[in-house]
C-alpha cells in the first residue's frame, strides 16, 4: 500500500519495482507469438528491464532489440549489462518525430523526461532513423508523454510492417493516447491500421 501510495503521491516508477512485472506489464500473455526472428525497439530502456523482459519471454532467442535511453546515467548502468551483446543496438538518444536536441528533466529514474523547462538537453532521434530496412515486429515506448511523437517518428516503419504490428504490436500508454484528440488516430484509418484491434490488446 506503501508503494502505491507513494506512487501516486510523487508519480516515482521507482516506488512499484518489485511490484510490477515489467514482463506482464510489457508482453502480456497470448498478446504476441514471438520467434528467433524477432527485432523489438525498447523505447526507454533505462537499466536494460525490457531487454531482460525480451529474453525471458523469448527464450532468449531473438533477432534483434534497438535500445533507446537519453539519460547519461542511466544509459552508462545499460552499457555496463548489455554493450556485449551483439544482439543489441544502444542508441544514448530519446524518442520524438524528427532529430534534433531537446531539454531534458533527468531525475535519476524512470520518471526522467522530455520537458520544456528541463536543466539538461539530450539528443533525439526517430525510429525510422535508426531502425531503416530491419523488420520491426514489437515496439515498447514507455518515455513519459512523448510517446505520440515517437510514433510519428517511426510512420515509415510502421506503414511498412502494419500487417504485422496491426493486432500484435503493443504501445505503452496507448489507451491513454487513443483518448485524446490527437491525429493519430486519423493518421491509422489513413493507413488502413485497426485501431478497434490495437485497443483490445492493450
Amino acid at each position: 500500500y506503501l508503494s502505491f501510495l507513494r506512487f501516486k503521491l510523487n508519480f516515482d516508477p521507482m516506488a512499484l519495482e518489485g511490484i510490477v512485472d515489467i514482463k506482464d506489464e510489457y508482453f502480456p500473455t497470448g498478446l504476441y507469438t514471438f520467434t528467433r526472428e524477432d527485432v523489438f525497439v525498447d523505447g526507454g530502456a533505462w537499466d536494460g528491464d525490457t531487454i531482460r523482459a525480451i529474453k525471458e519471454v523469448t527464450d532468449n532467442n531473438f533477432s534483434k532489440v534497438f535500445a533507446f535511453e537519453p539519460s547519461p546515467d542511466a544509459f552508462m548502468n545499460l552499457s555496463e549489462k548489455h554493450a556485449n551483446d551483439s544482439r543489441v543496438t544502444l542508441v544514448n538518444k530519446g524518442l520524438h518525430n524528427k532529430t534534433t536536441t531537446l531539454k531534458f528533466d533527468d531525475f535519476g529514474s524512470t520518471a526522467s523526461r522530455l520537458s520544456t523547462t528541463g536543466t539538461t538537453e539530450v539528443p533525439v532521434t526517430t525510429i525510422d532513423e535508426i531502425v531503416q530496412n530491419d523488420r520491426v515486429s514489437y515496439i515498447k515506448l514507455n518515455i513519459e508523454g512523448a510517446e505520440y511523437c515517437a510514433i510519428e517518428g517511426g510512420r515509415s516503419t510502421i506503414k511498412k510492417y502494419k500487417h504485422e504490428w496491426n493486432s500484435e504490436m503493443l504501445f505503452n500508454k496507448m489507451k491513454e493516447i487513443f483518448n485524446t484528440k490527437m491525429p493519430i488516430t486519423e493518421w491509422f484509418n489513413e493507413e488502413g491500421i485497426d485501431e478497434e484491434e490495437i485497443k483490445k490488446k492493450v
